[in-house]
Order: structure tokens, then sequence, then C-alpha cells
């Protein structure tokens, strides 16, 4: 360049400190993006865990016996129940089987809802109809049944994956602190990994069955433990006794989502009262 200087180019040094300082920045960029992403991907993940609590309460509550057609639930004087497959069953066509509620139960990533059945009347007169919970020796035989024995039979149960890798970490009685508590033996080992929501049975006045009696119970599986396998939870819900059923004050589920991301989902509101679920996210107990 005539009368003029050369322009001057970049130094190599120049050159890589520009490349250091904006890796750094789409490294930063992509960190934030990637826990953003996270985070909505967990509130998601736990809205639908809301969601679908409410709807097995709401089952409960309105004594919805989620059976699919063609599946017929009989019960004898001797019992057990059993739950066949019937071409043409319908909900309200089942002999002598009556709905109970259902069972969640907690196993990492995974969690399963098992409907619960029992036996309608509390004896074979069909003049009176059960009055308890579970299985009592003589003539009031009730029992529990949440997937049926034959595998021919259709299955009961709702398996549930929690979303986005979100696992369940901790279970939380906290009917085990209340005043006047009294919980089965069974059911104070940390983390029962079982939460139990039943209709509570009506009471009799002499032969009359008594209006408004009946309630909603939510109770621990004696012998559920979290991360179970499915066929020991089945076995510990078939072995409910009426003493084993003791109406928790609520219990809370911890979560853990990765990317420090935590929260805790409540069911509460025992003594008759309407259960709520309140998902807290960030909860510091989890």
């Amino acid at each position: 360049m005539k009368g003029g200087r050369l322009p001057r180019g970049y130094t190599i040094v120049e050159v890589m400190l520009f490349m250091a300082i904006s890796g750094s920045m789409f490294l930063v960029a992509g960190v934030f993006v990637n826990g953003k992403q996270a985070n909505a991907e967990f509130r998601q993940s736990m809205n639908d865990m809301v969601t679908h609590l409410r709807g097995a309460i709401d089952d409960v509550s309105n004594g919805n016996f989620t059976l699919a057609n063609d599946t017929f639930c009989t019960a004898t004087a001797a019992g057990p129940l059993k739950v066949t497959t019937v071409a043409g069953a319908k909900q309200g066509q089942s002999k002598g089987c009556i709905f109970m509620g259902k069972v969640v139960q907690f196993n990492g990533a995974k969690y399963n809802v098992f409907t619960v059945a029992g036996r309608q009347f509390s004896d074979d007169t069909k003049s009176k109809l059960a009055t308890e919970f579970g299985r009592t020796a003589g003539t009031a035989y009730q029992r529990a049944i949440a997937s049926p024995p034959d595998p021919l039979a259709a299955d009961l149960t709702e398996y549930n994956q929690v979303h986005f890798g979100s696992v369940a970490t901790k279970i939380i009685d906290n009917s085990k602190g209340s005043t006047g508590s009294a919980l089965p033996a069974a059911c104070l080992t940390a983390n029962p990994g079982a939460i139990g929501i039943f209709g509570g049975f009506g009471s009799y006045n002499g032969n009359k069955l008594e209006s408004g009696a009946q309630s909603i119970v939510m109770t621990c599986v004696p012998g559920s433990s979290l991360n179970q396998p499915v066929a020991t939870t089945l076995t510990n819900i078939q072995n409910i006794v009426g003493a084993d059923v003791y109406g928790s004050v609520n219990f809370k589920i911890c979560f853990d989502g990765g990317h420090n991301n935590t929260a805790s989902i409540t069911i509460g509101g025992a003594n008759g009262q309407q259960l709520a679920v309140t998902l807290k996210v960030g909860d510091p107990v989890c």
C-alpha cells in the first residue's frame, strides 16, 4: 500500500484467547439451557404424578371399580375371591365382590396402582354387608385381592413409569409421631413402600346400615417397603385385616429428578376429611 501500512492480522495468542472465551460462553449457555430443560421436565413429571394420585383418590371416593370389560369377580362363602375373564361382563355385574380401594406402590422410577376388592357380605346369607376390612375367622370372610392368581385372568394392576428419570427416594408416614397413633407394628418400618387408599365400610345400628358412616381411610400396607417386588406387595395386600387399617394423618413421598431437582408430594386429610394431594418443589425434607 502506497504511503501506508499493511493491515495487521490477529496473532495466534489473540485467536486462541478468542476461541477459549467463545468456548466457555457456549459451555455456560449449554449448561443453562440443559438445566432449564431438566427443571421443566422434572416439574412435568411431578405434575403428572399428582394428577394420577388424585385420579386414584377420586376413583375410591366415587366407588369406581376400574375393572375392564370382560372382567368378572365372584366370591363364595369359603373364599377366596376369584377374578376371571368372561365375555360380555361389565362393571356392576360381579357377584359377591365389593370395591374396597386402591394401593399405590413405589419402586424407584416406577409406581404401580393395584385395584383391591373384597367380599361384599359378612356371611353367605347375603343379609348383611361387610363392615370391616380384611379377613376374620368364622363367618366374616373378607379377603382382599389386588391381582388374580390365575395368569389367564385380567390383571387389576396399572403399571406406570415416573417420567424423565425421576425416582421416589423416601416415604414418610407422619402418623408415626402423632398423638394417640396406633400403627400396626409392621408399618413402623422406615419408607413404607405401599400406600392404601380405602373406602371405609359402613356401620350398623341394629339391622340398619347407617347412612353417612363411610369415609376414606389412608393406611400403610403392613410389611411393605420402598422398592419392594410386586409379588411381595401383592401378598401383603392379600393379608390385610381390619386391625391393620389405622388412618394416616398424611404420607409424604420424596422424589429426585437429578440436576439438584427434588420435590415432595403429600397425600393428607385423614379422619373423614377429603384427601388432598400437594406438590412442593425443593422441599428441604427431601
